[in-house]
């Protein structure tokens, strides 16, 4: 097919024409019968089915919600929805992809359409999955999905969706049938046991069940409510789920101090807690107004959670300001004995004591650093926070100021 040229000074209805008209010239690409292009002339619903596969969820059974469901497939169910991608499905490597991803939990979305035209809603359902992942790291379309199933429960670490597959509407003929996306294989992790053999561990650490399937929808619906419109009245939300996204994308099994793993989602999970919290009006006193205001919010702990909150904003202003080495800055978050020590930073006059920190709110588990995950739970907690007053009626600047009115109280 033929490249449609990006033209970024074009108005979205500009590119959405263009793409209309590129896609009356290119039927040839295309084969469906005359009977059926008459029934979706007439309106008929025409459907298609999106496929992920979900790393890290532990799925106690099959569960459906709507057109969206989980579930595993044994091989051959597999092997049979992925049929025609672009590789050799014959091939011993594609039999022995299959036998792993069969360990896996599947999520599967079908997306209904009404075109006026069969021939451009072809071209645009085809190359809707490359539409939107293109040039940035998504879960489209199973975002709202992997972003509620993120911020239900407390967990030792996120789902991932790991590979997106696109099967066409069936009357439509291509070169290769399935479409995909695959940013990286699940994680796996090396391990030995107590044998001494060697075997590969797959992480699932996110249990999910039918219990939760009730806070699942409620979830969901409070979400869209939250980010259904783009304002400045729940701007704060919608960049603080970003970040906090951004950082789930970002965290690595046992990262390795120095290498950047560990630094990258601590960055965007603090980004994420400024975004909900410090206004740009405020001044000054950024993480003393920071760890209060997130130590109010969560009232387990509160001041081991402020201590927390400060040694979060002091390593991320080092790597921010390059003043200390990365491998330094690492260490306090993926080694146990660092990331529990207290600071003291006689430059800047600092000084944190220290804590349980890798075991605050939840205890750290087998692959994510503890210091790492529970940053991440406060972010959630955070944001499930701000999401509720949101719906409530309240506004940023209200919530803020019930926050530091609690502070007062308190001292």
């Amino acid at each position: 097919m033929r490249g449609l040229p990006c033209r970024p000074w074009q108005s979205q209805n500009q590119v959405q024409q263009r793409l209309l008209r590129f896609a009356r010239n290119d039927t040839d690409h295309f084969t469906y019968n005359s009977q059926i292009k008459k029934k979706v002339k007439m309106k008929q619903e025409i459907k298609s089915t999106y496929l992920c596969l979900l790393d890290n969820l532990n799925l106690k059974r099959a569960l459906t919600l709507g057109k969206f469901s989980l579930r595993k497939y044994d091989i051959n169910e597999l092997s049979g929805l992925l049929q025609g991608r672009d590789d050799c499905y014959m091939s011993k490597e594609y039999r022995e992809q299959m036998e792993l991803y069969a360990k896996f939990p599947w999520a599967s979305l079908e997306k209904v359409y009404y075109p006026k035209d069969s021939t451009e809603a072809c071209f645009i359902v085809r190359t809707a999955l490359y539409w939107g992942h293109g040039g940035k790291s998504s879960w489209y379309p199973f975002e709202e999905h992997i972003r509620t199933l993120n911020l239900l429960k407390q967990s030792p670490g996120p789902v991932f969706g790991r590979q997106f597959y696109h099967r066409p509407i069936p009357y439509i003929q291509t070169s290769a049938q399935i479409k995909k996306v695959i940013y990286s294989e699940p994680y796996s992790v090396p391990q030995i046991d107590l044998n001494g053999n060697p075997f590969t561990d797959i992480l699932a650490e996110y249990d999910f069940g039918p219990k939760d399937l009730s806070g699942f929808k409620n979830l969901k619906q409070q979400l869209k409510k939250c980010l259904e419109k783009d304002s400045r009245n729940n701007c704060h939300l919608k960049i603080a789920i970003h970040h906090f996204e951004n950082a789930d994308r970002k965290l690595r099994p046992k990262p390795i101090a120095g290498s950047f793993k560990a630094i990258e989602p601590l960055i965007d999970y603090e980004a994420s807690l400024e975004g909900l919290m410090i206004p740009e009006t405020d001044k000054g006193k950024t993480c003393e107004k920071l760890s209060s205001r997130v130590s109010s919010i969560i009232k387990d702990k509160s001041d081991e959670i402020k201590n927390f909150i400060k040694k979060v904003f002091w390593l991320r202003s080092k790597f921010a300001h390059g003043s200390r080495s990365v491998e330094d800055i690492e260490k306090d978050i993926v080694i146990r004995r660092c990331a529990n020590k207290g600071v003291k930073d006689q430059i800047r006059g600092i000084s944190i004591p220290s804590g349980n920190y890798t075991d605050l709110l939840l205890k750290e588990g087998i692959y994510f650093p503890g210091f790492l995950t529970n940053l991440r739970e406060v972010c959630r907690l955070c944001i499930r926070f701000f999401c509720e007053e949101y719906v409530k009626g309240y506004t940023r600047d209200e919530i803020i100021n019930k926050i530091d009115e609690n502070i007062k109280k308190q001292n």
